[in-house]
């Protein structure tokens, strides 16, 4: 059974063709789709929350509209894993004598840092009074201070360039706050940003540890863990205190799984959120898996966001009621894109050498075979026929 899994997880790999293409775009490719996904995401969740969707009438709000986004992106989940066939990376267990898609503890554990992001973003951009261009600020902002920190825990090396813009993304972050009503903001929008920038603490920690190799199987087996975890944590994040009924927010949570669902207007374009964020999870994830530091990859992500929130923010204005930016948003914006530029520059200013690492030491090509083992976490990826028959006439059962 054991070599029969091993045997379709090549199979898998062999006959799809979108194996070698979903990686392939390159790093600018991946970004201009980061790009065509995020403003319809962003734009969907804050005309949802200010109630300007055809036919729903009212404001829908952030927890209420959460479950049907959980499960547009679970519905999505399992479609693209089978359209790129890269199920025969995922890490399984036998369970009762049967095989099934488990992840290892650690990858658990990076799907858990995942839902928590994907969770809050889209509450941070249902508050009401708080157009997209603050929120965002502080969240690219936010993640962009984190960059250098989270190098220098992990022992990357962390270029001048970044001290640079980790400066330049406190200014922007200054003045986006200087734009926004505390009130309006409250408390659950500060926790929700905190908890953002949490995850990506954890995600981040975690990636470094046993992905962003350079080497394609490890990194498509983390991709493919984290993504068949992600979702289900999302979702269970909205039915836990939903069931429990915690407080109003658990209430909130609960309508959104028994009379937001039944609500077709309105759950058409929450499923939507969902659908737009699993092509968001596919695009980011893969720009973050550059080996490169993150002081490289992060800005690559996030000046994709930051362009696509100030085009759904100015085509909300046009479509709808919903009020332009004000001109703090728009100067906080021009340091954030400052600090992206200062961040890109010296990858930018050598297009003919190889990506710059900050991995000082060397790695085996295939760094899960002896006398290297797999990164902590990630499972061997499947042997090929050929290495499983020749283990086979040399190893005992």
């Amino acid at each position: 059974m054991v070599r029969e899994g091993r045997e379709q997880g090549t199979r898998a790999r062999r006959q799809h063709p979108g194996v070698r293409a979903a990686a392939g775009l390159g790093v600018l490719g991946l970004a201009a789709a980061y790009f065509a996904a995020y403003v319809p995401y962003s734009a969907l969740v804050k005309a949802l929350s200010s109630g300007e969707v055809l036919g729903v009438g009212e404001p829908v709000g952030g927890l209420v509209m959460l479950p049907a986004a959980a499960l547009g992106q679970l519905a999505a989940m399992p479609l693209v894993l089978s359209a790129v066939g890269w199920w025969g990376y995922a890490h399984r267990r036998t369970i009762r004598g049967r095989r099934v898609v488990l992840p290892t503890a650690t990858m658990l554990w990076a799907g858990f840092w995942m839902a928590l992001i994907i969770s809050t973003t889209t509450l941070n951009y249902s508050f009401t009074g708080v157009s997209i261009l603050p929120m965002l600020l502080l969240m690219r902002g936010g993640v962009l201070v984190l960059c250098p920190v989270v190098d220098l825990v992990r022992r990357r090396a962390v270029q001048p360039a970044s001290w640079v813009a980790l400066v330049l993304s406190l200014t922007a972050v200054t003045v986006a706050l200087g734009d926004v009503d505390g009130y309006a903001l409250g408390l659950g929008g500060a926790l929700s940003v905190g908890a953002y920038l949490v995850g990506y603490v954890g995600r981040f920690t975690i990636m470094s540890g046993v992905a962003k190799t350079g080497d394609p199987e490890v990194d498509r087996r983390y991709f493919v863990d984290e993504h068949v975890a992600a979702p289900v944590f999302v979702l269970l994040l909205c039915a836990v205190p939903a069931v429990a009924g915690v407080g109003a927010w658990g209430a909130e949570l609960r309508e959104g799984f028994t009379g937001f669902l039944l609500t077709p207007p309105a759950v058409v374009p929450a499923f939507a959120v969902g659908i737009c964020y699993e092509a968001l999870f596919v695009f980011g994830t893969w720009i973050y898996l550059d080996r490169r530091e993150y002081t490289w990859a992060v800005p690559v992500n996030r000046c994709s966001s930051l362009l696509a929130g100030l085009v759904s923010a100015f085509a909300l204005t046009a479509l709808t009621d919903v009020p332009l930016p004000g001109d703090a948003q728009l100067v906080a914006y021009v340091f954030v894109l400052a600090a992206v530029a200062v961040l890109a520059w010296p990858g930018l200013a050598r297009p003919g050498r190889p990506p710059r690492s900050s991995v000082t030491h060397a790695r085996d090509p295939r760094p899960w075979t002896t006398p290297h083992p797999a990164p902590s976490g990630i499972a061997p990826p499947p042997r090929s026929t050929h290495e499983s028959h020749a283990n086979d006439r040399s190893t005992p059962p």
